[in-house]
């Protein structure tokens, strides 16, 4: 619930951003020249709305594991992460941190076993970094 909080309220905070930048002009200068100003200002808008949808596709593609972490599902998100990593062979360094945080907190050495053996034999060069 807290992440949804937070994410609801940076789309409200960036939506009043917008709001504030596009019709502050035609409030203290007239139509004339906010019509003038968004004819030459529309990239801003376009910045905004990249902004927005980039967060909110942020937050889509990680709502499981954001879930997890809020709930402090340990289990369900170190099975999350072992599907991710093992099964769909996703070697993305956020979810790499996030599986060792895990093993570490459930004391799940074994499962750690099987990470380093996995970079030793498909990226040995990632076993120093991760090591």
């Amino acid at each position: 619930m807290k992440f949804k909080i937070i994410f609801l309220s940076f789309n409200i905070l960036i939506i009043f951003s917008f709001l504030m930048i596009f019709l502050l002009p035609a409030f203290m200068l007239g139509g004339d020249y906010a019509l003038q100003f968004w004819q030459s200002s529309w990239w801003i808008a376009l910045i905004f709305i990249v902004i927005l949808a980039f967060i909110n596709i942020l937050y889509f593609f990680n709502r499981k594991i954001l879930g997890y972490l809020e709930t402090e599902n340990w289990i369900d998100l170190k099975t999350l992460l072992e599907q991710k990593i093992f099964q769909q062979n996703s070697s993305r360094k956020m979810y790499i941190r996030m599986y060792i945080s895990t093993c570490i907190a459930t004391s799940s050495i074994n499962d750690l076993i099987l990470l380093e053996n996995r970079f030793r034999k498909d990226n040995p060069k990632a076993l120093n970094e991760w090591a």
